[in-house]
């Protein structure tokens, strides 16, 4: 979850997007999809996208999420469904 997402991207030496990277992939959303369907992966889902909002303490504190159903930020605790991205 996202403790673990965040050690995994560690791990990975990988890092979650930040507040507008995640709203550029939210903005591109159909098409992006449309590639994936064309490659036979996964679509992206209407689900909550955990991204960064810069500040380690924040991100410790809470977990950031955009909803790719409406495009509007959540706070999410840990009892929330958050998907997330790696990003190199």
């Amino acid at each position: 979850f996202p403790g673990d997402i965040r050690e995994i991207c560690k791990h990975f030496s990988g890092r979650l997007p930040t507040e507008a990277e995640i709203k550029q992939i939210f903005e591109k959303k159909a098409m992006i999809c449309n590639n994936l369907l064309e490659c036979g992966e996964p679509l992206l889902q209407d689900r909550r996208y955990l991204y960064t909002c810069g500040d380690a303490l924040q991100d410790d504190l809470y977990n950031y999420c955009l909803h790719f159903a409406t495009g509007e930020t959540h706070l999410a605790d840990c009892d929330d469904y958050a998907s997330a991205f790696l990003v190199e």
